[in-house]
């Protein structure tokens, strides 16, 4: 059995590294898969006979994010149960502190609304809420310094909630507790006026980091070079985008296809991007920000790799055999070598390099296919710099 307060016992480093692979996952509960709805591998609990009064309680201040699941009465009731003891939970207040020692590199707390009182929320990769409480809370039993890293996402927040939140800040003078902005649209839920007062909330926030958008919509309104044109009035200014290093890219079905760019020139300070949940992406037709060093693959269906047709004319051909990572880890470079002279060699990585730019790190996690097999510096895998994971063609990867 797990005993709770031997675990607090551990020293800090041992407890991190239990809750860096969490993953922001702190209860055995997840919405299902859409497919799992019609299949028999989704399997909720029994219903109780009846709600306690608390529970019923509970469910009329969470109505918002109940109203979510409604369409699956045992998951809400489950949620329900979760939700009444987590928030003064040891091991997730003791998680909570030890993110905060972390500067928020478990995870992030969001902006909400409950009964029409702010509140700090905690959700989980699926966008469930696992926890939440108010500043007084926060900073009695978590941070009394109340060194926040926050996200403000317009799933969890409505236009008048918007500018209350806007005014609380205002007043507090604690606007840089917000480092990420999530921009959500939903044509049922979402008013064009929301957008637009939050893009003018940008300006005044001062510590900003990331930007993240969560479906095509948003990408080409706030994100995209094009929006200035398409959707005047809708874009970023200059000096916002100045400040974030961060971009997130997410359930934009598919980038790059045709001839539509994804031009990301303009964001000069962004250093990491990320692309999520995608169908389909050519990176062949992505404009990468100019000093973008990290780039991660999540989730994607279909990756079309850089076409590096001259770079790929020059390899000889034992280079582009399917093999397995460690073997190839092993004898690419003795290939190389044996059929090229060291300029011809020297050409392949300057052609590479000059493809990737500035980029040293590149993770592919879950990524279902990739076309043409990727071509990455044999260093960058030396230095630790390449994940690969959940990839079936991880085993192709070229090493120069």
């Amino acid at each position: 059995m797990f005993d709770a307060f031997e675990f607090l016992q551990q020293p800090i480093t041992l407890r991190k590294c239990v809750y860096w692979h969490l993953n922001s996952q702190l209860i055995d509960l997840k919405p299902p898969a859409t497919h799992e709805l019609f299949t028999s591998t989704f399997t909720s609990k029994k219903k109780t006979s009846r709600k306690s009064k608390s529970l019923r309680g509970l469910q009329k201040k969470l109505r918002r994010f109940v109203e979510l699941y409604s369409y699956m009465p045992e998951f809400v009731d489950s949620w329900l149960e979760y939700m009444t003891y987590l928030r003064f939970d040891c091991i997730v207040l003791d998680y909570l502190r030890v993110n905060r020692e972390l500067e928020s590199q478990l995870t992030q707390l969001h902006w909400i609304f409950i009964s029409g009182e702010l509140k700090l929320g905690l959700f989980s990769p699926d966008g469930l809420l696992q926890f939440w409480c108010s500043l007084e809370e926060y900073q009695t039993l978590i941070d009394n310094d109340l060194n926040l890293s926050t996200v403000l996402d317009l799933e969890h927040i409505n236009e008048k909630e918007l500018k209350a939140l806007d005014a609380q800040l205002e007043s507090m003078e604690r606007k840089d507790w917000v480092h990420q902005v999530k921009f959500y649209h939903d044509e049922e839920t979402v008013e064009k006026s929301q957008i637009l007062a939050l893009i003018g909330m940008l300006d005044s926030l001062k510590s900003l980091q990331t930007i993240a958008v969560t479906n095509e919509s948003m990408f080409e309104r706030v994100v995209n070079f094009h929006g200035f044109r398409d959707h005047p009035g809708h874009t970023i200014g200059y000096a916002v985008k100045r400040r974030v290093a961060t971009l997130e890219l997410s359930r934009c079905g598919s980038l790059g296809l045709g001839k539509a760019v994804a031009n990301l020139s303009r964001w000069e300070a962004v250093g990491k991007v990320t692309f999520a949940f995608l169908e389909e992406l050519d990176m062949n037709q992505v404009i990468l920000p100019p000093r973008c060093v990290w780039l991660r693959f999540y989730k994607i269906k279909k990756l079309k790799w850089w076409s590096a047709e001259e770079l790929r004319s020059r390899l000889p051909g034992s280079c582009l055999r399917s093999d397995t990572l460690d073997q190839i880890l092993e004898a690419g470079i003795k290939n190389i070598a044996k059929h090229m002279d060291s300029s011809e060699l020297y050409k392949c990585k300057a052609l590479l390099w000059d493809i990737l730019r500035h980029i040293h790190r590149v993770q592919l996690i879950d990524v279902r296919d990739i076309e043409p097999v990727p071509i990455l510096p044999m260093c960058l895998y030396n230095s630790g710099q390449v994940q690969c994971s959940g990839t079936s063609k991880a085993d192709q990867v070229i090493f120069l």
